[in-house]
C-alpha cells in the first residue's frame, strides 16, 4: 500500500459493487493509469481475515 491511490481505493471501495468470487470472499476491478501505464487493479476481500483483524 505505498501508493496513494491504491490506500483510497482499498478504504472505499464500492461494496455493492463487487462480486462474490466464492463463499466468504468478494473482489472489486478498477482500472488506473500510474506512471503512464494503464493497469488493473483488483481489491480481494476475506471475510475471515476481516473478522480476525477487526478484533484486533
Amino acid at each position: 500500500m505505498q501508493i496513494k491511490e491504491v490506500k483510497e481505493l482499498i478504504f472505499e471501495v464500492p461494496y455493492d459493487k463487487t462480486v462474490v468470487i466464492v463463499e466468504g470472499y468478494q473482489a472489486f476491478e478498477s482500472t488506473s493509469c500510474y506512471a503512464g501505464f494503464e493497469q488493473r487493479w483488483v481489491v480481494i476481500f476475506s471475510q475471515v481475515t476481516y473478522q480476525r483483524e477487526y478484533r484486533t
